[in-house]
């Protein structure tokens, strides 16, 4: 599903580019690799080939050294038949063409500092071994990788082979060869458009060389100067005529990375659980930063460090005006109460928008919260979450003509979003909104190139609590997790935002999309207070628009219009006031990857929360005495915090982690031992409720010998 981009009349001014640059389980056999890295394109085949001499052809191949000629005999078997029903009388030479064959991640990247260029996967379907030509040479990729499935741990190296796209290597792969014989890609046209339909003018062209051996095939070409902001892509052949022409690109946002150096640390402090203060220069002559630590926001004590990384970063949307700020927290990485950061910074930035970035070990950026900017020119930022760098870029309060145009993420609300409504559940009646929006950017972000689009997901009922969906008991129990310190994050973090003016908000959720690359958190709420709040998920932005993912509006674009000229945001429905969340801020009570865990798990099936033993077998002798006892609890729509076990006389009460996994030590007496068990979740008003679970009371018992 296409979006329904509005078309914007600034003209794209793009800077000079270098020239074009280049399910099912089975048994898992070695893998047999050929010698090379690069496969170069072949020659053109013949324009036609009759039936007979394509099967002649296929009959007199020998079997390619490391495939048993056995198999590939089955395979040239398989071939011919498919080659028969495919083409009666002759096999014809042309393009990639019909709908099979067209590219569908066509991208636009890049920004005015390092330039633009287009970006995409090949496909030529048929085609296993990349060399342009569908023919009986396809065979060999799937005889080297014959039987082996996406549950193997090398997918990515060997899923060319997949022809069919079931998740598995068979004799199955071998018809889209016969269906697409002597198909034959010399490369592709490159056009561009001032409008989304057309009409097209050609740019250039990117000939097809030098695929990789394993995994797909990622092409790109680099932009020349042009006024262009619509792309599209075709394939053609040895005579230039062309196949199916692309899906229509958009500009997508291509945020840099910080070049991180050498840490120079400055300034320590003892912090333990009384919390305390830790600041100084920023060396000689920088900026004053002051890192403020409440009571209980560490267990232990620890040794703070601050000072500089002499590394360098030129963010694609504003300035960095302060040197990279050096962390070393001790290991800590997530703090019990949110930390504040008060960084000085020049007084001609003042009424500017300040937006401040944690940055990870690869020098990727996110975006934390800014919570006030005072007339004594300091900053302050709040977070939940440290790195072991952090950078705070200066933006002006405008976008020019190279950021005008609509700048997306990537992130699409029919695809990337929830199809669920936010209609709330018992457990939250009045909206899970922030959990939707907070777990569709974290899934977009760390999940979507390997566990597919979220829309379509997880949509399987689970028998328990009316048959809830799996995507509504994800909305509950990832609210549930963001929600359990809502109050301390609306009156500590989003809330002091109300100081800042439109203009700075909208311009900061704007460079947080430039230089992390991600969607960002947006709150509404009304400006007088009252009425309820509600999120939303900023993905694209023009100099004046927001598009957002509303999970009140499952798979719908939606935007939010700021006025320029009023420096001031039109409402959203009757909401007035609108605010971002820095999501490299937040807390989570339970990591969302144990909630997309228990969701691939269908939720235990029934939805009841499962107990599993995982440190013996019921019915095992053991030595009486006391015996470690380790288990598993897998949770549905309340994460179970807590387990109640009985064994004998003995009672015991263990705490549960996020990730479900527990151990007690219970004394085992002569006989039989059996166990009882019951499990507890906490709700947000820390009321305790009891979980059913699915071990029936007694069913599991150990025999003390």
């Amino acid at each position: 599903m296409s979006r329904s981009w509005k078309p914007v009349a600034l003209a794209i001014i793009l800077a000079t580019l270098l020239a074009g640059c280049g399910g099912k389980s089975a048994s898992q056999p070695e893998l047999v690799l050929p010698d090379s890295t690069v496969i170069k394109r072949v020659d053109p085949p013949p324009r036609n080939l009759s039936l007979e001499q394509a099967v002649a052809q296929v009959e007199e191949t020998p079997a390619p050294e490391g495939i048993e000629a056995d198999l590939f005999e089955r395979m040239k078997e398989q071939l011919i038949r498919d080659l028969r029903a495919a083409a009666p009388d002759k096999v014809t030479a042309a393009p990639p063409d019909g709908s099979h064959n067209q590219v569908s991640d066509l991208k636009l990247l890049g920004n005015p500092t390092s330039g633009f260029r287009l970006q995409w996967t090949y496909v030529n379907t048929g085609d296993c071994n990349y060399d342009g030509l569908v023919s009986i040479n396809d065979l060999t990729p799937i005889g080297q990788f014959f039987n082996r499935s996406q549950d193997g741990g090398d997918w990515v190296r060997c899923s060319r082979a997949d022809g069919n796209h079931d998740g598995l290597i068979s004799i199955n792969d071998i018809t889209p060869i016969g269906q697409n014989y002597l198909n034959y890609c010399a490369g592709y046209h490159i056009y561009g458009s001032a409008n989304e339909e057309g009409p097209w003018e050609l740019l250039g062209m990117q000939p097809l060389d030098g695929a990789p051996e394993l995994g797909p095939y990622l092409m790109g070409f680099n932009l020349p100067d042009t006024t262009h902001m619509y792309f599209q892509i075709r394939p053609f052949d040895d005579l230039g005529a062309e196949g199916i022409a692309s899906q229509v690109s958009k500009p997508t946002v291509d945020p840099g990375k910080v070049l991180l150096g050498m840490d120079e640390f400055l300034h320590m402090e003892m912090i333990g659980p009384l919390g305390g203060t830790l600041f100084g220069e920023l060396g000689s002559g920088g900026p004053m930063v002051q890192f403020d630590f409440p009571p209980d926001a560490v267990e232990e004590l620890h040794e703070f460090r601050f000072g500089v990384n002499d590394g360098s970063y030129v963010p694609v949307l504003g300035e960095l005006k302060s040197p990279i700020l050096a962390m070393d927290t001790g290991g800590v990485r997530s703090f019990r109460q949110p930390i504040r950061i008060q960084v000085q910074f020049d007084r001609k930035d003042y009424g500017k928008a300040i937006v401040p970035y944690i940055v990870d070990d690869n020098g990727e950026l996110e975006l934390i919260d800014l919570v006030d900017v005072s007339t004594n020119f300091v900053a302050v930022f709040e977070t939940w979450q440290l790195k072991k760098h952090l950078v705070w870029v200066v933006q002006d309060l405008f976008i020019g003509d190279l950021f005008a145009h609509l700048r997306t993420v990537g992130f699409n609300p029919a695809l990337d979003g929830l199809q669920v409504v936010n209609t709330g559940s018992m457990w939250h009646p009045g909206g899970e909104c922030f959990g939707m929006t907070g777990f569709a950017n974290w899934y977009y972000n760390t999940q979507v190139w390997s566990e597919g689009d979220l829309f379509p997901r997880f949509m399987y009922e689970v028998p328990i609590y009316g048959g809830r969906s799996g995507q509504r008991i994800i909305c509950t129990r990832a609210f549930t997790s963001i929600a359990k310190e809502w109050s301390n994050y609306w009156s500590t973090f989003v809330g002091p935002q109300g100081g800042l003016s439109d203009a700075q908000r909208f311009y900061s959720i704007c460079n947080g999309m430039e230089n992390a690359g991600h969607p960002v958190l947006v709150d509404l709420r009304h400006e007088n207070g009252s009425g309820g709040a509600h999120s939303v998920l900023a993905y694209a932005h023009t100099a004046n628009e927001l598009y957002i993912y509303d999970p009140n509006a499952p798979g719908v674009e939606r935007v939010i219009t700021f006025n320029s000229g009023s420096g001031s945001f039109t409402p959203y429905g009757s909401y007035d006031s609108i605010r971002y969340s820095g999501s490299g801020s937040l807390w989570l009570d339970e990591p969302y990857q144990n909630i997309l865990d228990d969701a691939e798990h269908e939720f235990a099936d029934n939805g009841y929360a499962s107990i599993t033993i995982t440190s013996h077998g019921s019915g095992q002798d053991v030595l009486t005495g006391s015996t470690l006892i380790t288990g598993h609890v897998e949770s549905t729509v309340e994460l179970v915090d807590e387990i109640q076990i009985s064994v004998g006389t003995a009672y015991h009460e263990i705490s549960v982690p996020p990730n479900g996994n527990f151990s007690l030590t219970v004394n085992i007496l002569g006989g039989n031992n059996p166990f009882y068990f019951s499990t507890w979740a906490t709700r947000l008003d820390d009321t305790v409720v009891f979980v059913p679970h699915d071990m029936p009371s007694g069913s599991f018992h150990l025999n003390g010998v």
